[in-house]
């Protein structure tokens, strides 16, 4: 009779696992998504903020100067700020993606790729550029 109770539980076990695993693996699988798509969001977020500055400084012209706190996720491979463009390049599970944002200015500036808040200072030049520069 023991053997008969060990074998009946055995087989419950077994039963669970074979419902628990699908329901673990497309919980992990849409978390996977999930943080990605929320990474893309951030960046897409920093990208237009640092759009929106720029814009306001260099349309109000010299002296403006704008702080922006800006949060970049993990994954940022790169931060780009030359001609009119403003752009970051991210890695995520899903390959590559880039987010760009283009300015009414000419831009110039740097910010690095880490993952956390920076702060930036967006200021219009005399030459008619606007130079974003992380600050401590």
């Amino acid at each position: 009779m023991k053997g008969q109770t060990a074998f009946e539980y055995a087989i419950i076990v077994c039963v669970a696992i074979v419902i628990l695993l699908p329901l673990w693996i497309n919980i992990n699988n849409t978390m996977g998504i999930t943080k990605i798509e929320l990474q893309s969001s951030y960046s897409a977020h920093a990208v237009s903020k640092l759009q929106t500055a720029a814009d306001a400084v260099y349309l109000q012209g010299v002296p403006a100067k704008f702080t922006v706190i800006i949060n970049l996720p993990e994954g940022v491979d790169s931060v780009s700020i030359s001609n009119h463009e403003i752009s970051m390049r991210m890695s995520s599970a899903a390959g590559q993606a880039d987010m760009i944002a283009m300015t009414l200015a000419e831009v110039e500036g740097s910010i690095s790729p880490r993952a956390g808040a920076h702060r930036v200072t967006v200021e219009a030049l005399a030459t008619g550029t606007v130079n974003m520069t992380e600050s401590a």
